[in-house]
């Protein structure tokens, strides 16, 4: 379960948030959470990539049909080494 404590706001503005823990390790289900508050056209696709040094380690997508929170799941490799990973949004 994602807490205040253990989670940080990526990236935040009047139209999006978007929300995700700050660690991951091997053999977890990473949630990131996205809420779009406003929106300016019909459909939004929005997509999650976890990655280093330009190799994908999990990516997941949602659509948008309206206004909404929705959440994104990565799930981690158990084989994946402790790296650091980039989050991309």
């Amino acid at each position: 379960m994602t807490t205040i404590r253990n989670a940080r706001f990526v990236v935040g503005c009047r139209e999006f948030l978007i929300f995700a823990p700050k660690i991951v390790r091997p053999d977890m289900v990473y949630e990131v959470h996205v809420t779009v508050n406003r929106k300016f056209y019909s459909n939004i696709v929005v997509t999650a990539l976890l990655s280093s040094d330009g190799n994908e380690y999990a990516s997941g997508r949602v659509l948008f049909h309206d206004v909404a929170t929705k959440v994104i799941q990565l799930k981690v490799d158990s084989q994946t080494s402790y790296i650091v990973l980039e989050l991309r949004v």
